[in-house]
């Protein structure tokens, strides 16, 4: 009951990296996260916000009602270009899902599912989206590497920890169709070899009904 109550509670505000605070943060859980965490990456997306649109996940802090926890971070950013050829018509557009991004301690709440949903909203309103939104697009490790016994040794191979689910599958049950897994992610192992990771190409018809 406590963590649906925390999903519920869960919003999305907007990221200012001009604030140091804020940028130090990011950087922080971008860390935790093990990529996109150099200062040149970050100071990329500073410079690009009218394109690559970031948000903090936020959620009640228990001891002072008038603050808010940043539990994690998610974006909005414009195509990526990998959907499927002529499903867009007449003026439609497609945006992206990326840089996501929940902290371990914050986990065990259940807050992934909301904060999807609730860029699924924004995307398809301004200021932060755009009407002419159809389809919400991401990238998302093939499920290979956690069902195939030869694709598991990935994880060993570049020193992380196996994952206890596919997030591929996490993804399908929010909606997420894939249509086509493609060698798209470089990644380097430990002992320096330089190799692509499979990633599944994921989209979804925001003409559906969202449910918020």
């Amino acid at each position: 009951m406590a963590n649906e109550q925390h999903s519920s509670q869960c919003h999305l505000e907007p990221i200012d990296l001009n604030q140091e605070t804020q940028f130090t943060e990011l950087q922080r859980q971008r860390t935790l996260c093990g990529w996109d965490y150099e200062q040149q990456t970050l100071q990329s997306w500073k410079e690009n916000t009218n394109t690559k649109k970031l948000f903090w996940i936020t959620i009640p802090d228990p001891e002072d009602k008038d603050k808010s926890i940043r539990a994690g971070h998610i974006s909005l950013d414009p195509s990526s270009g990998i959907l499927q050829p002529g499903l867009l018509q007449d003026d439609e557009i497609d945006l992206t899902l990326k840089t996501f991004f929940i902290s371990p301690e914050h986990r065990a709440l259940k807050l992934g599912k909301k904060a999807v949903q609730l860029l699924e909203n924004l995307a398809i309103n301004k200021p932060h989206g755009d009407p002419r939104c159809r389809y919400l697009t991401l990238c998302a490790i093939s499920k290979r590497y956690v069902y195939d016994e030869e694709c598991r040794g990935l994880w060993s191979k570049v020193g992380m920890a196996e994952p206890p689910f596919s997030i591929q599958e996490w993804y399908e049950k929010l909606g997420y169709v894939t249509w086509k897994e493609m060698p798209l992610t470089e990644a380097t192992s430990l002992d320096g070899e330089v190799f692509r990771v499979w990633e599944a190409l994921m989209r979804k018809d925001l003409r559906e009904n969202l449910n918020l």
